[in-house]
């Protein structure tokens, strides 16, 4: 049950909600109470749901999780890697992404894991410091008294947190109702299809393959016997490329899979309104180029954390936010379009490996 209104709203340390339970909401959470808020994670959903996606735990993802304290868990679960490798449809690799070393020298450079994993180790992390996470708790009025925001619950209550963290993606009625920005993402190609299978021989680090007929690939190890992939026929509807087959010969009709538009959304405008700020996808939804979807959301809490850590007050937070993550992550997003697209339509212009090494640039320094 959700704390009752009056423990929400007293005490010495800002109160702090999250609305939404996804990667972004929880990282948020976990830094937020680590920082020594009293958080609230509210989610509509009835428990944490794990689904066949797969997080590519690039190095400055690795490093944020250092910072949130949660990196050691993942490397149990995970399965760490060197390299990206980029194979056309006989094998043949093309060229590899390098994966500098931005975590201590005790971390490994890179890792893949279940999406769920991460998402288990979040929820412990915040609940350990501290934090309440509140399921079947739907958020379905957003107002405002005196600049800040007022949450109105399925059951007719009313939340009013010192700091209101908005992490519900781009696609939400709350983002529009806080900022009048309606939802518009655009597709930036076909569909998606996630899945793990077991790991042949062979992919024991993450491969990209790009075959000239339009189909696309994304493997990388999540375990030790273990792989998650992400796979997009194009529009040529040809035979799968020959490295893909022994992998894909696994993938039978009984294979939990989901399947996902590859779409991208950016508020272009100021994340927060008065004590309320947009988090993760509910600010920046990127395609899953590059392992930087879940890497910005991540970054987004360390930023969070950061800045609690320094004694910010809940009114002045959300415009430093907006300050040190606004410009960064609209770089990020325009990089990993860039590359997205290129993908789906290749472009001969298009240098997808210094596209990479631009972005590691980029990323390599903390927000």
């Amino acid at each position: 049950m959700l704390t009752p209104l009056s423990a929400m709203t007293s005490g010495p340390a800002p109160h702090v909600c999250v609305v939404g339970a996804g990667l972004a909401g929880l990282a948020c959470a976990a830094a937020a109470a680590g920082a020594g808020a009293r958080v609230d994670v509210l989610d509509e959903r009835a428990t944490l749901t794990a689904h066949p996606t797969h997080v590519n735990v690039v190095p400055n993802l690795l490093r944020d999780l250092v910072t949130l304290g949660i990196a050691a868990d993942c490397v149990k679960v995970g399965f760490p890697y060197r390299g990206i490798q980029v194979l056309d449809g006989t094998g043949r690799c093309r060229f590899e992404l390098p994966t500098p070393r931005l975590a201590p020298s005790s971390y490994p450079e890179a890792l893949g894991m279940a999406h769920g994993e991460l998402a288990a180790i979040l929820v412990r992390a915040a609940q350990d410091r501290g934090a309440r996470v509140h399921w079947q708790t739907a958020v379905e009025t957003l107002g405002w008294r005196k600049g800040k925001a007022v949450l109105g619950l399925r059951d007719g209550r009313q939340v009013e947190p010192d700091l209101t963290l908005l992490a519900t993606g781009p696609q939400s009625p709350l983002r529009e109702a806080a900022l009048q920005a309606s939802p518009a993402p655009a597709c930036l190609g076909p569909e998606w299809t996630y899945a793990h299978l077991p790991r042949p021989r062979g992919f024991d680090h993450a491969t990209l393959v790009l075959d000239s007929a339009g189909q696309r690939a994304f493997v990388v190890p999540i375990g030790p016997s273990t792989v998650g992939i992400a796979l997009t026929r194009g529009s040529a509807g040809g035979p799968m490329p020959a490295v893909l087959q022994p992998l894909l010969a696994r993938l039978d009709p009984c294979t939990p899979r989901v399947e996902r538009p590859l779409l991208a959304d950016f508020l272009r405008g100021p994340w927060h309104r008065g004590n309320l700020v947009c988090v993760g996808e509910c600010a920046h939804a990127l395609p899953p180029h590059f392992g930087q979807s879940a890497a910005q959301a991540v970054e987004d809490a360390v930023v969070l954390q950061d800045l609690l850590t320094q004694g910010l007050a809940p009114a002045e937070l959300p415009e430093r936010f907006n300050q040190r993550r606004h410009a960064r992550a609209r770089q990020v997003f325009e990089l990993v379009c860039q590359a997205a697209r290129s993908q789906e339509a290749p472009d001969a212009t298009t240098d997808l490996r210094e596209l990479f090494l631009r972005l590691s640039r980029l990323v390599a320094e903390p927000a």
